[in-house]
């Protein structure tokens, strides 16, 4: 059915939440044809300089992306969280409400980082992540690990 969809028109917004998820689903699509888009809320701050913003972003309400961001493919910037100077996010990224990336934070593809977490400067979380609600990221993590607490062990 989604493929005769895009028959008539191919642009598609990923609506889902779970990382994994929204890469298997964002990559069949585009395989099938679709086109991904970007939404931006317009009450989201994102900075000008040194931007580099994948395709099918989605930046909700509130959010504040900074300068020097790169931003991959199909990542969801959730509404009140914080992105600062100089991170780098991989694809099919969710930061999730409240949360906030410090600056110089690096983050692998298909990670989560949960509601309210803080990722503290110059952390690097690999891919596959899940940072748990209210965590606090005080060292680095490898990839396909699960951390949460205070700190996030």
């Amino acid at each position: 059915e989604v493929r005769e969809v895009f028959k008539k028109n191919s642009d598609f917004v990923l609506g889902i939440g779970g990382s994994t998820h929204r890469y298997k689903l964002g990559e069949r699509f585009m395989k099938w044809g679709g086109e991904l888009k970007s939404v931006i809320c317009s009450s989201a701050s994102i900075g000008h300089y040194n931007m580099k913003l994948g395709e099918g972003l989605n930046i909700m309400m509130g959010a504040v992306v900074t300068e020097a961001v790169t931003i991959g493919k199909g990542s969801l910037i959730h509404v009140q969280s914080s992105i600062h100077h100089d991170c780098q996010i991989g694809e099919y990224c969710e930061i999730l409400p409240g949360s906030h990336l410090l600056g110089n934070v690096k983050i692998g593809n298909c990670t989560s980082i949960g509601s309210g977490a803080i990722v503290l400067p110059k952390i690097s979380i690999g891919s596959g992540v899940v940072v748990g609600a209210g965590a606090v990221v005080t060292k680095n993590v490898g990839d396909g690990v699960t951390v949460k607490g205070i700190p996030a062990r």
